[in-house]
Order: C-alpha cells, then sequence, then structure tokens
C-alpha cells in the first residue's frame, strides 16, 4: 500500500509514517502544492498513491483545496482512481467534517493527536488491512 501524508508539520507527519510503516510505503509532502506535484507524478508513472492523509489547516492550498485537486487530477486522468482521502486535523469541528464527507472529498476524519490504535483501527474499517 502506497500512502501520501501531507502536513506542514513535521513532527505530525513522521508520527504517521513512524505508525504507518509497518503496513505501508510513505511519502511526505510539506503542504498542499507538494502534494498535487507528488499525486501528478504518480498517476503520471501509473503508480497512484491507494490512500492520501491531509491536513486541513496549511498554509497556501489549505486541505480541502488539495483534496479537490485531487479529485479532479483522478478524473482527467485515464485509469480515473479512486484514492482514499483521509483528513487528519485538529480542527475537531462537525462543519469541517460534514464539509470533507459531503463533497466526496474523504472516507474518514481524524482528530490529532491519533493513536496508532485508531489509526490502525480506521485502516481496517476501511479494508486496507
Amino acid at each position: 500500500m502506497k500512502c501520501l501524508i501531507v502536513d506542514d508539520e513535521i513532527i505530525c507527519r513522521k508520527t504517521v509514517v513512524t505508525i504507518l510503516n509497518e503496513v505501508a510505503e510513505c511519502e511526505e509532502a510539506v503542504d498542499g502544492g507538494e502534494a498535487l506535484v507528488k499525486f501528478g507524478q504518480a498517476l503520471r508513472e501509473n503508480d497512484p498513491y491507494d490512500v492520501v492523509f491531509l491536513d486541513i489547516l496549511m498554509p497556501g492550498i489549505d486541505g480541502h483545496q488539495t483534496a479537490q485537486a485531487i479529485r479532479e487530477m483522478e478524473r482527467g486522468s485515464p485509469g480515473g482512481g479512486s484514492v482514499k482521502i483521509i483528513m487528519l486535523t485538529v480542527l475537531d469541528s462537525v462543519n469541517d467534517a460534514m464539509t470533507s464527507f459531503c463533497h466526496g472529498q474523504s472516507i474518514a476524519y481524524l482528530v490529532k493527536p491519533a493513536s496508532e490504535e485508531k489509526f490502525l483501527g480506521t485502516f481496517k474499517k476501511l479494508g486496507l488491512l
């Protein structure tokens, strides 16, 4: 399984990588712009990500905008695709969660700090483990 972890905080990225290292090949991006470059490159190389973890609060392109751009890139790709997007954020907000789900952007929403148990539980629930 191939994952992209997008967060402007290095500690958060490294925590997710450490948790998922045993079950996934993890790559990192520091913001939405870098994530879109990596995501597009993976699509072009026919080696797409299976899961993208997105922080909502990031400078420049936020998590919601990044998720929307990812969905647009998928629509324009030859294989279509439907990467599983999991929002990972400090925002414990019903509005942010609903925005993520209602716009077809994400399939899960984890509030930081999320434990290893929550990460792996979410992966099992989504059929990724």
